[in-house]
């Protein structure tokens, strides 16, 4: 298998774009890519991944993954990782993660984030009052 369809190295780069380039980040996605965060609906496609993305984030700076495990078959992986978001007012919140992706042609066509959004809802909601 090459490093350019392998699933481990594949999800590494998609991991260290979403905490450096968000726009490089939704560049690893297929079009018809299906999006899931924490108990929300799923959504599927580019644009709808964006707004909710940009929805999930809207109280957040910065972010960073520590992957502590990482599970990996023939075409995904499972990345269980300890997430720390920097808020605008340069405060940290960390939360537990599992983020599960299934690639197709070297593009992930499955994201499926399991973690408790309440922290970046919170952080989002202080921003609006």
């Amino acid at each position: 298998m090459s490093t350019a369809t392998d699933p481990a190295t594949l999800a590494s780069r998609v991991i260290q774009d979403a905490d450096n380039d968000l726009a490089t980040f939704f560049g690893h996605f297929a079009a018809d890519c299906r999006f899931r965060w924490g108990n929300g609906e799923a959504v599927q496609g580019l644009e709808a991944i964006q707004e909710l993305v940009a929805r999930q984030l809207a109280g957040v700076a910065a972010i960073k993954h520590d992957v502590v495990e990482e599970l990996v078959g023939d075409d995904s992986a499972a990345l269980r990782m300890d997430v720390t978001y920097t808020r605008p007012d340069g405060g940290t919140m960390s939360t537990p993660a599992v983020t599960y992706m299934r690639f197709r042609d070297g593009r992930v066509c499955e994201y499926l984030i399991y973690q408790d959004p309440t922290p970046l809802i919170d952080a989002a909601a202080r921003l609006e009052n």
